[in-house]
């Protein structure tokens, strides 16, 4: 796709249209894996626009939980007014991005992607329970990492988007593990996370 073309396809129909090629994987639970799920053009203009790292909150201070791994990890929640703070043209643009990103015809295509996984866990979609929508921008420096962990009860689906400036680091991003207990459940929030030795 060239550039003067995909400069005027709407990032929420290219993300929704991705979204509709997912193919499920079932073990060790439902996912599916997804390359180039915004347009070439929006995506680079994205890492344009990404604010620096004033604009971030240090976990480590605006957590309970004092890990010193989480002093390398910077998140900013992509809450109302959150973007009041920034320059213009930064302002601009995410504003924009959270009308849609964060916006009822997303977490609906979102939802429709596991529509099999909901149906067997919640029946119909009439029986589905309502949800909201949460989204971060996280930053990580060399020293932070996160173990092995259940997500929290609360969340019906995660999806996690990773912008690297290039191809170069294909390794990195998330492993998933497989509980050694096949009857293994995770109900108590303080009990989810496994410390690393």
């Amino acid at each position: 796709m060239t550039d003067t073309l995909d400069l005027h396809v709407s990032p929420l129909r290219h993300l929704i249209d991705r979204l509709k090629t997912a193919e499920m994987i079932p073990d060790p639970f439902p996912h599916y894996c997804l390359d180039r799920v915004f347009p070439q053009a929006f995506y680079r203009s994205l890492l344009r626009h990404l604010p620096d790292v004033s604009s971030y909150q240090n976990l480590f201070e605006i957590t309970t939980l004092k890990l010193d791994h989480f002093r390398f990890r910077g998140q900013r929640n992509l809450a109302d007014r959150w973007t009041a703070s920034l320059p213009d043209e930064l302002r601009r643009f995410w504003d924009e991005f959270n009308a849609w990103f964060l916006g009822p015809d997303l977490a609906r295509a979102v939802l429709d992607s596991f529509a099999g996984p909901m149906q067997a866990r919640f029946g119909e979609r009439s029986e589905w329970p309502a949800v909201s929508v949460e989204a971060q921008l996280i930053r990580h420096q060399a020293g932070y990492f996160l173990g092995p962990h259940t997500d929290l009860s609360t969340k019906l689906v995660v999806l996690l988007i990773y912008l690297p400036p290039d191809d170069s680091q294909p390794h990195l991003g998330t492993s998933l593990y497989r509980p050694k207990k096949s009857d293994f459940t995770c109900s108590d929030p303080r009990r989810r996370r496994v410390r690393r030795r």
